[in-house]
């Protein structure tokens, strides 16, 4: 019988990874819609011989966006500070099948927080659709953290977490 848990099909990945001599700890998470797209993609890592690279394991993913990659030095897009420093940012993966209308209203309910955000954006030309919240500099650890809890409870969110 196949374990279909999320934290075997995470070890799943962890052990492919640290078979091609990747550290998983580098990566800031993982979504995927679809189990064929999550078993397609471990089939693919199961090409790869080891000393392969981030680019290998996501390879239509801009290079400032791989793992391991110094985001911060980056904007995340037009919706972010254009040059450093930068506030303290929050991504979220959408599962949605209208991800336009769930980052709506999640960025919805974020803005109800009344939280000081300097903008915010949805990306679909990177994989997955995910979205971006940017908070204003030097916005306290106690906001970023409001943020991340509210995009977590929202429909069509996957998951939520402070990327810098």
């Amino acid at each position: 019988m196949r374990d279909d848990s999320a934290d075997s099909l995470f070890e799943t990945v962890v052990a492919e990874l640290r078979r091609i001599g990747l550290d998983p700890q580098e990566m800031r998470g993982l979504a995927f819609g679809r189990r064929a797209d999550f078993d397609a993609f471990v089939e693919r890592l199961h090409t790869l011989e080891r000393g392969a690279s981030w680019s290998d394991v996501f390879p239509d993913t801009p290079t400032d966006q791989l793992p391991g990659a110094r985001r911060h030095e980056q904007a995340l897009g037009p919706f972010d500070y254009a040059d450093a420093p930068r506030g303290p940012a929050v991504f979220a993966s959408l599962i949605a099948e209208d991800p336009r209308r769930a980052a709506a209203s999640a960025l919805a309910q974020v803005d109800s927080l009344d939280i000081p955000i300097f903008g915010s954006g949805l990306v679909l030309d990177r994989g997955a659709p995910h979205l971006y919240v940017v908070l204003q500099r030097e916005a306290p650890n106690d906001d970023v953290d409001a943020v991340v809890e509210c995009l977590q409870g929202q429909p069509g969110i996957a998951n939520s977490y402070q990327v810098r």
